[in-house]
């Protein structure tokens, strides 16, 4: 029987982060923003890209470590976790006492709900 093994994957930790803070900041109950995620997370990554190296070097390092952290408890990394899982796992962060770990999460929130904003612009005819 063959083992299936499951890479940690930056970009895709980062449509996961993605996916889970527009469930749980951004969308309207009665809109599913997944058809907005990849768009999103394309954008995300775009700014993280464009980040000086010494700054981008430590973001992609956390977030490589936090796509590593639920092996120990669920088994799979954060990106191949379900939305519930990965509530879990961000709360977890959210209220850590290394601030690096906060202020990652706060950089993708923000970025996130700047991408979501201009495209409810974008799609209302106002931006």
């Amino acid at each position: 029987m063959e083992a299936k093994v499951t890479m940690i994957d930056h970009d895709a930790t980062i449509g996961a982060l993605v996916h889970s803070i527009l469930l749980e900041r951004c969308a309207d109950p009665d809109l599913d923003p997944s058809p907005w995620a990849n768009q999103i997370a394309r954008f995300v990554l775009r700014q993280r890209r464009a980040m000086p190296v010494h700054t981008g070097m430590l973001v992609t390092l956390l977030t490589v470590f936090l796509d590593f952290c639920p092996l120990w408890r669920f088994g799979k990394p954060f990106h191949c976790l379900g939305h519930p899982e990965r509530q879990v796992i961000m709360a977890g962060w959210r209220l850590a006492r290394l601030a690096p770990f906060q202020e990652l999460l706060r950089f993708h929130e923000a970025l996130t709900i700047f991408a979501w904003h201009t495209r409810e612009e974008e799609t209302n005819g106002n931006g």
